[in-house]
């Protein structure tokens, strides 16, 4: 899932997470998640295709997929500039 990643109050910008979207005993979605089927897919018959929203629910930050950056233990967030050079991001 990608979303917007806000760290004391200042936007990161997009970034992929893994999320835990549901209860692994019951299968009923978490608190402050909802989910839903988008329909029919034209073609592929076996895929299915959702949307999922929150509503204030706070991601933890090992969560997040980072390959080039982390956020620190005081929250900042450390993207490194060689990385972020290497592969042409600007």
């Amino acid at each position: 899932m990608h979303a917007n990643l806000i760290v004391c109050g200042q936007n990161h910008g997009v970034r992929p997470f893994f999320v835990q979207l549901r209860d692994l005993g019951t299968h009923v979605n978490l608190d402050g998640i909802e989910t839903g089927d988008i329909g029919p897919t034209i073609g592929i018959v076996a895929m299915e295709e959702g949307w999922c929203r929150f509503n204030h629910r706070r991601i933890p930050e090992f969560s997040l997929l980072a390959r080039f950056g982390r956020i620190g233990p005081d929250g900042s967030f450390e993207q490194p500039p060689a990385a972020v050079k290497k592969r042409g991001y600007s």
